[in-house]
């Protein structure tokens, strides 16, 4: 599923490992940010423990794009999953370190090490 948002951030839906991963590319700011914690709570919704987000397409990403991704952690942390980001783009890089976020979410270069940071902390 290719969902565009004003034109400016795509959402590319994918499984891999039995595990939901959303592909970014584009812009996460005020204006796209709300489709896409629509899409990220619903699968949470669904039923997803662990959520992985690629984020290597991001050109752009503010406050609000962090605030969603706090959002969806602190969804999964409740039901004992994680939130995974892979490959952050240099955008994606220097939000979450001025908003003291580096260490918040696991982190890693690619959709299997992800998979593989998480499968370590709860098979």
């Amino acid at each position: 599923m290719d969902t565009p948002t004003a034109m400016s951030l795509t959402i590319t839906q994918q499984v891999q490992d039995q595990r939901p991963v959303l592909v970014l590319s584009g812009e996460l700011d005020a204006a796209t940010a709300p489709h896409f914690a629509d899409a990220a709570l619903a699968i949470v919704d669904q039923g997803a423990r662990d959520v992985i987000i690629e984020t290597s397409g991001l050109t752009l990403c503010d406050s609000t794009g962090l605030s969603v991704f706090v959002q969806v952690a602190g969804r999964l942390r409740a039901q004992a999953g994680r939130l995974a980001l892979v490959a952050p783009s240099e955008p994606v890089r220097r939000a979450l370190e001025a908003g003291g976020l580096s260490h918040a979410f696991v982190v890693a270069p690619t959709v299997a090490g992800a998979i593989y940071a998480i499968f370590r902390d709860h098979p």
